[in-house]
């Protein structure tokens, strides 16, 4: 694709809006175009045209009945930018239609975006994850962590130390 190479070109001379711009116009060429989603993804990861990434990925899941894909991308926008309503109304979304219900990310962020408001559910995440995940880092950590805003503080350290110790050198490994 002539655009994509435009846009890739635009990128590589650090020309990031040039470069969101001409990635757009491939989307809207093909929408299905998914390695032009990941890399305007990529440019709204850095700072680059967050809300274009955002409207656009909305209105593409707006026309679309299978997008799966998308809104995991868009979920994935959401949480890099902090909004936290709006990653958890699409990564509930995947779950109801029965897409990503077997990730252990995808049950990970969860539990790591309802920490804050709804502990039950983010337990329900959290052991999710866990039972998928159950010798990675990242899903003993946010389990610990759950255990202990629930107040579980002796098994949430036993399991803090445990994801510490596969590893250590990870700062999202606290």
């Amino acid at each position: 694709n002539i655009l994509m190479l435009q846009a890739d070109i635009a990128a590589a001379q650090q020309q990031y809006e040039a470069a969101r711009t001409v990635y757009l116009k491939a989307i809207a060429q093909d929408p299905q175009f998914r390695l032009a989603w990941v890399k305007l993804y990529q440019l709204a990861k850095s700072g680059y045209g967050t809300r274009a990434f955002a409207d656009a990925a909305q209105q593409a899941l707006n026309t679309s009945n299978d997008a799966s894909w998308l809104r995991r991308l868009l979920a994935e926008h959401y949480v890099n930018q902090r909004q936290t309503t709006e990653a958890i109304a699409m990564y509930e979304t995947l779950l109801a239609n029965g897409d990503f219900t077997e990730d252990a990310l995808l049950h990970n962020n969860l539990a790591n975006l309802y920490l804050a408001s709804d502990a039950e559910k983010a337990l329900q995440h959290a052991e999710k994850a866990l039972a998928l995940a159950p010798k990675q880092a990242f899903s003993l950590d946010t389990y610990g962590w759950v255990l202990a805003k629930s107040g579980q503080y002796q098994q949430a350290v036993a399991v803090l130390r445990q994801a510490n110790a596969l590893n250590a050198t990870d700062p999202a490994i606290r």
